[in-house]
């Protein structure tokens, strides 16, 4: 059998091999057998195949064709390819790729074995063992080989290592110090190069590895925060929390101080130094305090320095525990001293690292500090408090220096423990062996760490006694009174004892108040005898009783006070403010201030005997029970005095919330007005009844309700009676009339004259009017008050007449005086009217040249509509219609003018500069006047007067429907600027009445200036041509006075746009230049002149501004006046040609238009024409020639 190569052919031969279905080399099949007639079989070694037995099988059977040997070349070399993923942990399933991975019989992951599946010739899927190498992966296919045995080829590993990812379980400590060791254990640790301490760069520790334990030392520093494992290839492997190692500062050693110490101040005991050594005392561990270290002795938190990385030193804190066998009582035998331990706080405060070194401290002599109370007498318990009071075994009190001769030592007795080391208390014992005069005490403790004195620490308290009391004899309930005597200590009681004749007829009544003692000397107390003494006890005495014991009842002189005083009835039982009250019992000397109901004292009464008085109930008083307070006491009445509070009342009425200082009953009022009422007991109002102009109406919301006020808005009350009632919740009413015969004067203004001169009488009618002044509107803002000059009634109702004041404008009138100020704002406007008071800039023949500038001055004229937001008259008033012409006018292209009567026309004229001042006008000083300059229009040949156009025109006489159709913003003829116009339509004729607006003119005209006349040339345009053209075509246009133009202006007839055209000439010439337009003024158009009085459109029939007309007409009557606009001048043939010549040819690239005379039974037609580019031919229009 020969060599054979894995997907390589071979051949066998011999015969009937067609009978044989498939050949086999051991359990791979021959995918692609080929028959060679019966006597040869070809095929494939399967890429799978091993040196193994080679069988062929035919329907009868399997038969062997020997063992083939299955030898392996370069190209079946098994390679491993770049490892997809670098690290995982035991477990983890991954693919290893590469090629020719055929037969795999095992998987390492260096020397450690892994399970696998193969998955095709490329991949195989691996499972991660647990402990598996840092090393690269080999898969070997085993059961093949290459030539002379070689193993290199069957198997491949890859270029890159895996990282196996440890898995830890444990660690041999969670707290150490720093060079102490620390374990890790867990598996697959192969990758692991060292160990980083709490997640610092600067503590990693270099690891020691054994099979599943990791061996590395602590290092110094602070290694909170957890540990990572360092691996070969430069990662970390972070650790759970739950195997985190803290620092450890471990305590093993405490050392005392011997510097200043003494008996008295032993060492070890607290405020002494402490020397505490150990291990891993460093700064980033422990917990700062200022330059210090926080830490603990037994229990108490104290301050440490650091002094090296072994010791340290502190303070032994003065609040430790000091506990000792028996407490603070002595057991008879020697006490033990309890311990603590001594440890340091952790960085992580309040975390304190674990200690098992105890601190026993040191106990001092006995200390005291205070003795509580530091008097008193047999029986207290005395309270001691001090330091190191431990073990105590008795307690005495020695006389002190001061104390009286002949007083003994005294044995407290036994002791009872209050805190261990600090307090301790024992009971004062029998009073017979203390001084009975008050003596002072050295107070001595005793027991097995010493003893100590307190001098002069409690003073036992003497008996009291009393020499005098003050006043004695007959005393006024009530009254301050002093004892004096010995040891009468602060605190001491004043006891008042009913007497008899008899010392054992003395029985005690009450503790008396005092105020004051002497508290240097203890030889006096301040009291106050009752407000009231027993009726039927003859005398009283006085004891004074300290802690220690009571003054003998002899020792007080007796006491004779006044009689109680009592209180039987009283009547009525019940009253309003201001009823009268009997009371009747026995009063006797009632003192100041000692009648009061309830907690009102009632300062006025009338008292003629003993045995009652009466008084008058207050204002504001309460139901309440009637107190009586005598000389000899106080008394109470069983019964309330039931009161009722009376109706209100008012004291006047005013405008406003503030109250003047005196009220003005002229006072008038308007609606909305706010009416506040004054008086007493408003509080109780619950309605304000006002006459209505048809039926009484109560108003019930208030603005503010006060018990002395009361504010609501005035209603729309009757004029004709203004009286009010006031009612409250008990259906009590208060007239008004009591403070005013006319209650509330309500303005109301029935009407007013109008359309009036300056100077005219102008008179308001209505009620409650007369003696106010009438208010204009001003033309700088705000109003103008003008007095009454007569007075009157007239059908019932006042009038008030004024004189027309100038510098006012249209608007609303107002009235102000009797204490306000109201507004007409229900009426008409007002509407004054203006005149011309002078005239400047005529000849001495009262003459005015066309195109010459006029100055009119005129009061009450001015237009507050002229003036901007910034309160400055608009920046060019220029082009505003505000004049008026009346008289004798030649007709002509008025704006809107109509005929006032035969003969006459009103006509309009636009202002060139506008003024406003304050002078003197007219004799009068202080004037408000408007000054006008007025250009008198080229197209203007009359004579009559000027008058200035009123600025209400076509105002609705009614405020609430004002139009202003007098202010138009638009667009100026012959410029773009926005400017505010004055409506011209100027008054119809057909109205008529006094104060009717046509009126108005009649009266402007007669009482302004004299009549003038304007004189001068009006412009006049005869014709132009050419009537067609295009851009840059001369137009020449003939006439006269043709000098007043100053621009002209190509008109769009179906847009309106205008568009300057550029021209020269003289008064009865001129020439202009066609502009270069837009396409939308192709067609028909119209040539525009403008200048003073103008614009005028021309016609090439002939026209005037004033409406004459010359030429021939076209139907209707109108002049022809348009100009056509073509796109080429090279298409217009601007020559008429006459009958009998030829028509112009025909052009190939453009249109030609042109006229030609024909004769139709013997009429000459002038025929325009429009020749095509093909020769066709289009009539435009035929007119007979003129």
């Amino acid at each position: 059998m020969p060599d054979l190569n894995p997907n390589t052919k071979f051949s066998i031969s011999g015969d009937n091999l067609n009978f044989i279905n498939n050949v086999k080399f051991g359990d791979e099949f021959v995918q692609d057998l080929q028959y060679i007639d019966t006597t040869g079989l070809s095929g494939t070694v399967p890429i799978n195949a091993y040196t193994s037995e080679i069988t062929a099988s035919t329907s009868h059977g399997t038969f062997s064709l020997g063992t083939g040997n299955i030898i392996l070349t370069s190209t079946d070399q098994v390679e491993v390819g770049k490892l997809q993923t670098l690290s995982g942990k035991a477990g983890d399933v991954i693919n290893i790729t590469g090629q020719n991975f055929s037969q795999v019989t095992n998987v390492k992951f260096g020397n450690v074995e892994a399970e696998f599946q193969e998955v095709d010739y490329a991949t195989v899927e691996v499972v991660v063992p647990k402990d598996a190498d840092y090393a690269g992966v080999t898969v070997f296919s085993s059961l093949r080989t290459g030539l002379n045995n070689n193993q290199t080829i069957p198997s491949g590993k890859s270029v890159d290592e895996f990282l196996p990812i440890p898995e830890v379980s444990g660690v041999s400590s969670n707290q150490l110090c720093s060079g102490e060791q620390l374990s890790i254990t867990g598996f697959s640790f192969s990758g692991v190069s060292g160990v980083k301490f709490g997640n610092n760069n600067n503590l990693i520790e270099a690891a020691t590895l054994s099979s599943n334990t990791i061996t590395t030392t602590v290092p110094s520093g602070n290694i909170r925060s957890g540990i990572s494992l360092m691996m070969e290839s430069g990662q970390e492997a972070p650790l759970s929390s739950y195997f985190n190692v803290s620092p450890l500062a471990r305590v093993t050693g405490l050392e005392n101080s011997t510097v200043g110490i003494s008996t008295n101040n032993p060492a070890g005991g607290t405020g002494h130094l402490l020397y505490v050594s150990g291990e891993n005392f460093v700064s980033g561990i422990l917990y700062p305090t200022g330059d210090l270290y926080l830490g603990t002795v037994m229990g108490e938190t104290g301050e440490f320095k650091l002094i090296n990385h072994k010791l340290m030193s502190g303070m032994i804190p003065t609040g430790i525990p000091i506990i000792t066998t028996g407490g603070n009582l002595g057991a008879g035998v020697a006490p033990t001293i309890f311990s603590g331990v001594v440890s340091l706080f952790s960085d992580n405060f309040p975390e304190a690292y674990p200690s098992q070194t105890f601190f026993t401290p040191t106990i001092g002599l006995p200390k005291i500090t205070n003795i509580n109370p530091s008097s008193g007498v047999a029986g207290d318990v005395l309270s001691v408090k001090g330091n190191d009071l431990y073990a105590i075994t008795g307690v005495n009190f020695l006389p002190s220096e001061s104390a009286n001769v002949g007083i003994g030592t005294y044995n407290a007795g036994t002791i009872s423990e209050v805190i261990p080391g600090f307090e301790a208390s024992f009971e004062v014992g029998n009073a017979a062996t203390l001084g009975s005069k008050g003596e002072y005490y050295d107070l001595v403790l005793s027991g097995a760490f010493g003893s100590v004195t307190g001098v002069s620490g409690f003073f036992s308290l003497g008996s009291p006694s009393i020499a005098t009391v003050d006043p004695s004899g007959i005393v006024y309930p009530g009254s301050s009174g002093l004892i004096s005597g010995s040891r009468l200590y602060s605190g001491a009681t004043v006891e008042l004892w009913t007497g008899g004749p008899g010392f054992g007829s003395y029985e005690y009544s009450e503790n008396l108040d005092t105020s004051g003692y002497n508290a240097t000397d203890h030889n006096t107390i301040e009291f106050t005898y009752p407000n009231s003494f027993f009726t039927g006890v003859p005398n009283y005495r006085i004891r004074a009783r300290n802690r220690r014991r009571a003054t003998p009842i002899t020792d007080s002189p007796l006491i004779y006070p006044l009689k109680v005083p009592t209180l039987s009835g009283f009547s009525p039982l019940s009253g309003e403010f201001g009823d009268t009250v009997t009371v009747s019992g026995y009063f006797e000397n009632i003192i100041e201030s000692g009648l009061s109901l309830g907690e009102l004292k009632v300062e006025s009464y009338n008292q003629s005997s003993t045995t009652g008085f009466n008084f008058i109930i207050p204002n504001n008083s309460q139901s309440d029970t009637i107190s009586v307070n005598t000389s000899g006491g106080q008394c109470v009445s069983t019964g309330i005095l039931q009161i009722s509070p009376s109706k209100p009342a008012i004291s006047g009425f005013y405008t406003g919330i503030a109250a003047p200082e005196v009220i003005d009953y002229t006072q008038v009022f308007k609606a909305d007005d706010i009416l506040t009422i004054s008086g007493e007991r408003l509080n109780l109002v619950t309605g304000i009844s006002f006459s209505g102009e048809s039926s009484e109406f109560t108003v019930s919301n208030f603005l503010n309700q006060q018990y002395s006020t009361i504010s609501t808005n005035v209603p729309n009350v009757n004029p004709k009676s203004g009286n009010f009632r006031m009612l409250d919740f008990l259906g009590r009413e208060t007239e008004s009339s009591g403070i005013s015969e006319t209650g509330i004067s309500m303005v109301s203004v029935s009407g007013f004259d109008n359309y009036l001169l300056p100077a005219e009488n102008l008179t308001i009618s209505g009620y409650n009017i007369s003696g106010m002044d009438v208010l204009f509107p001003y033309a700088t803002g705000g109003a103008t008050g003008v007095s009454p000059i007569a007075s009157g009634l007239s059908d019932g109702m006042d009038t008030i007449t004024v004189q027309v004041p100038t510098g006012i404008v249209y608007g609303s009138l107002g009235l102000s005086g009797r204490v306000n100020e109201v507004a007409l704002e229900n009426q008409d406007y007002f509407f004054p009217i203006g005149v011309v008071t002078g005239i400047s800039g005529l000849t001495s023949e009262s003459q005015a040249a066309t195109g010459e500038l006029v100055n009119l001055t005129g009061i009450n004229v001015f237009d507050t509509r002229l003036v901007a937001e910034a309160g400055n008259l608009l920046g060019d008033p220029s082009g505003v219609l505000m004049v008026g012409f009346s008289g004798q006018i030649t007709p002509g292209e008025l704006p809107e003018g109509v005929a006032f009567s035969s003969g006459e026309t009103f006509k309009g004229f636009e202002i060139d500069e506008y003024q406003t001042g304050i002078g003197a006008l007219g004799g009068a000083t202080d004037v408000f006047y408007s000054r006008l300059k007025v250009p008198v229009g080229v197209n203007t040949l009359a004579s009559g007067n000027f008058f200035i156009i009123n600025p209400w025109w076509n105002l609705s006489p009614q405020p609430q429907t004002i139009s202003y159709t007098s202010q138009i913003l638009g667009t100026l003829p012959g410029g773009n600027d926005q400017r505010l116009y004055h409506m011209y339509n100027f008054p119809s004729p057909e109205i008529t009445g006094e104060n009717d607006q046509s009126n108005t003119i009649s009266k402007q005209v007669e009482n302004s200036e004299s009549s003038l006349a304007i004189t001068g040339v009006q412009p006049f345009v005869s014709g132009f041509s050419p009537i067609r053209g295009a851009a840059g075509t001369k137009v020449l246009l003939s006439g006269s006075g043709l000098n007043f133009v100053n621009s002209i202006d190509f008109s769009a007839t179906q847009t309106s746009q205008l568009t300057p055209c550029s021209f020269t000439g003289t008064s009865t010439v001129l020439e202009m230049t066609i502009p270069n337009v837009e396409r939308n003024f192709l067609g028909d158009n119209q040539i525009l002149l403008n200048g003073p009085g103008l614009p005028m459109v021309v016609c090439h029939t002939g026209y005037t501004i004033s409406g004459e007309r010359t030429g021939s007409y076209l139907s209707g009557g109108e002049p022809l006046n348009t100009f056509e606009y073509l796109i080429a001048a090279q298409a217009i043939d601007n020559q008429v040609v006459p009958s009998g010549l030829e028509e112009p040819e025909r052009e190939s690239n453009r249109t030609v238009n042109y006229t030609v005379e024909e004769t139709v039974n013997g009429v000459v037609f002038l025929v325009t024409k429009t020749k095509f580019p093909d020769g066709s031919v289009l009539i435009v229009s035929s007119i007979p020639k003129a």
